[in-house]
């Protein structure tokens, strides 16, 4: 019983440190978008581009889910971001080849 108690403590600490820790979130994001939750992987993503800055695999990831979506304006905006922090992303490359196609 003492150790069910202990356990769900330092779940519960667990918890309250991953709320502060962008990979947490990042992977997060990661894993819906492997599960094309597109619209939850924008929203765990999203997270981590507030806690952090220069992080260009949240800027692709974002591109990507909002390409996913249809939301071709958003994912235009992460591209641009991802272009500021890594302007040789392969990525990038590819989007716009498909952006000047349609």
């Amino acid at each position: 019983q003492g150790n069910k108690i202990l356990a769900n403590e330092i779940n519960l600490k667990l918890q309250e440190t991953n709320k502060k820790n962008p990979y947490y979130w990042l992977g997060k994001g990661l894993l819906e978008m492997q599960e094309k939750n597109y619209v939850d992987a924008i929203k765990y993503l999203n997270k981590v581009q507030e806690m952090t800055q220069g992080f260009s695999e949240v800027h692709q990831n974002l591109a990507s889910a909002y390409f996913q979506l249809g939301d071709i304006p958003n994912a235009r905006i992460q591209l641009g971001k991802l272009k500021e922090v890594d302007p040789q992303n392969p990525k990038l490359m590819m989007a716009k080849k498909y952006l000047s196609a349609n």
